[in-house]
C-alpha cells in the first residue's frame, strides 16, 4: 500500500471515530453520572441500618427508573440541576412536558411511603 493511501485511510478512520465519539456525546447520561449527581445533591447524610438500606433503594429506584424514562435531554438537565443544588419549581418546569409526565409517575412508582 503506498503512503497516500495509507494515509487517507488513516484520516477517514480518525474522521469516524471523531463523529462516532460526538454522536455518543449525545446519547444518555449513563446511571452512574446520574447517581453521582443525586449523591452529590442529596450530601453526605450518615444513615445505618435500616434507614441506609431504605435510601438506597429510593436512589436505586429513581435511578433506574428516570435513566429508563426520560430523555436525554431531560437526564443532562437534572444532573446539571443536581450538581448545582437546583431543585427549583421553574427548573422542573424547563423539562419537556413527557419528562415531567414521566417524573411524576416515577414519584408514585418510587415513593418510600407507598411501599
Amino acid at each position: 500500500m503506498n503512503r497516500i493511501t495509507v494515509r487517507v485511510a488513516a484520516a477517514a478512520m480518525a474522521l469516524a471515530v471523531a463523529f462516532g465519539a460526538s454522536a455518543c456525546a449525545g446519547g444518555k447520561p449513563s446511571k452512574d453520572e446520574l447517581r453521582a449527581a443525586f449523591e452529590k445533591a442529596v450530601g453526605p447524610h450518615a444513615t445505618e441500618g435500616e434507614m441506609k438500606e431504605k435510601r438506597e433503594e429510593l436512589m436505586t429506584c429513581l435511578v433506574d427508573q428516570l435513566h429508563e424514562k426520560l430523555s436525554a435531554e431531560g437526564l443532562k438537565k437534572l444532573i446539571e440541576d443536581a450538581n448545582n443544588g437546583d431543585s427549583s419549581k421553574e427548573s422542573y418546569e424547563e423539562l419537556s412536558e413527557e419528562d415531567r409526565k414521566a417524573m411524576d409517575e416515577i414519584g408514585k412508582v418510587c415513593n418510600p411511603l407507598e411501599g
